[in-house]
């Protein structure tokens, strides 16, 4: 399950990692592409630190969080897993902490306030805690290493320890896709997808977003081209629907395929909100995506800010045919909009 923070941040999951249900992911927390995280695991980006900030956990692509890992980011601190790094059942990864790419961290480990170089393999029941450990080293099992002085007597990982690992990197991607394959993904995550062809269109689709987020709907905001990614951007769309999304609102200009890519790889509900551009004012935009084949639907709204913020407002609709609260909420939005009319009008007659 995914949950924002007390922030308001929420979880960045790439459209290929691969979560399983019962794991709970909460906060300013980004899962690169190919990541497994296995059943029961804890990976909290949620506690502020002095400042009010909460930074992020970043998941590199490839990694592997197994059964029962727990992530957490003390005080506010970053924490990073590196590409292809497993943290195996039960480890514990406090933050501040660094984890570079291709290490190994074994059963019921511990490591908390370290940064750990690329390939280090840290066998079962450790604990490290407050050092730096150079790539290429491993810590046997049961062993503490509190002090620099413990660093120094920690010899190379060994052929067969680097075997071990890259075996377990292998699963870990496998077992990636065959969830994406399967349709295990996520029970629940954000019922909304808001998604843009560049990050130029961020400034127009942090609308959606905010009206969503006003509203208490989950969504997740992505940037996912059909020309330039046209692979993440297939992923995206069929993986859509098991990860609990409801509804997608896609943004681009000019040719504008997006929405009607991820309209054909998906039963969901599609809207589409056209970007204004410098050569046609959008209208080039508005055009290829409202003109899309029978059969194939994308609802599409005005151009830039009032589309992206009515296709948020659509989605609320949508979603209120079946939410209660929602369909309360909608009628209270109409209400104050309505009494603001009034009250502007009441004002200019005054001054009349």
């Amino acid at each position: 399950m995914l949950y924002r923070n007390h922030a308001g941040d929420r979880p960045v999951v790439d459209a290929t990692a691969a979560i399983h249900p019962s794991a709970v992911v909460i906060g300013n927390v980004h899962i690169g592409e190919k990541v497994f995280v296995g059943p029961n695991a804890v990976i909290r980006a949620d506690e502020p630190g002095p400042d009010g900030n909460v930074e992020a956990i970043v998941i590199d692509a490839e990694a592997n969080i197994q059964d029962g890992v727990i992530i957490h980011a003390l005080g506010g601190s970053p924490v990073r897993i590196g590409k292809g790094s497993s943290l195996a059942h039960g480890a514990v990864i406090h933050g501040p902490c660094t984890v570079g790419e291709n290490c190994f961290i074994g059963f019921n480990t511990v490591v908390f306030k370290a940064d750990l170089g690329a390939g280090v393999v840290i066998q079962h029941q450790s604990l490290v805690e407050g050092v730096t450990i150079p790539a290429g080293m491993s810590v046997p099992s049961m062993s503490g290493v509190l002090v620099q002085e413990d660093v120094r007597q920690l010899r190379p990982v060994t052929p067969k320890m680097s075997a071990f690992a890259q075996m377990v990197r292998q699963t870990n991607v496998f077992l990636a896709e065959e969830f994406q394959m399967n349709d295990h993904i996520m029970e629940q995550g954000p019922k909304v997808a808001v998604v843009m062809g560049s990050k130029s269109d961020y400034d127009v689709m942090k609308e959606s977003a905010k009206v969503l987020n006003d509203f208490g709907v989950s969504c997740e905001v992505r940037v996912i081209s059909a020309h330039r990614t046209p692979d993440r951007a297939h992923a995206f769309a069929v993986g859509a629907e098991a990860r609990g999304t409801e509804i997608i609102i896609a943004a681009a200009g000019k040719a504008a395929h997006l929405a009607g890519v991820l309209a054909a790889l998906t039963t969901l509900p599609v809207i589409g909100v056209p970007m204004k551009t410098s050569d046609l004012g959008g209208l080039d935009s508005l055009l290829s995506m409202v003109q899309m084949p029978a059969g194939i639907p994308v609802g599409t709204v005005a151009i830039g800010s009032a589309g992206a913020k009515n296709a948020a407002l659509l989605a609320i609709s949508i979603l209120a045919l079946s939410d209660d609260r929602l369909r309360s909420a909608l009628k209270e939005y109409r209400e104050k909009i309505k009494a603001e009319v009034e009250a502007a009008d009441a004002e200019i007659r005054q001054k009349s």
